[in-house]
């Protein structure tokens, strides 16, 4: 995961690259559907953070690397958080070029 997202042009200075990664466990994990900003609660919880602080968090992190070309090679406009998100979990396919 570490990895992929480095090469997808993430950068893991950044708050937002370790929730996304949280934020793929999380999912992974749960055995039935889970919201989005549920997730993004449980995130906020560890970090003594609100939710709309780990949304913004990732977000930025996707404005960064989506000024990547990397990234670009995958999405025509910049992706919403939840649909990166679920692309990592289950389009992870859709990068092998870059794993």
């Amino acid at each position: 995961m570490n990895n992929l997202l480095r090469k997808l042009g993430f950068k893991p200075n950044l708050s937002g690259y370790v929730y996304i990664m949280e934020a793929v466990n999380i999912l992974k994990k749960s055995k039935k559907r889970i919201r989005i900003m549920d997730v993004y609660e449980k995130i906020g919880k560890n970090y003594k953070m609100p939710k709309n602080s780990i949304e913004r968090a990732i977000r930025y992190s996707i404005n960064i690397a989506y000024k990547d070309e990397t990234l670009k090679k995958f999405y025509n406009k910049k992706p919403s958080s939840s649909l990166l998100l679920k692309d990592i979990i289950f389009n992870l396919d859709m990068f092998k070029e870059v794993i």
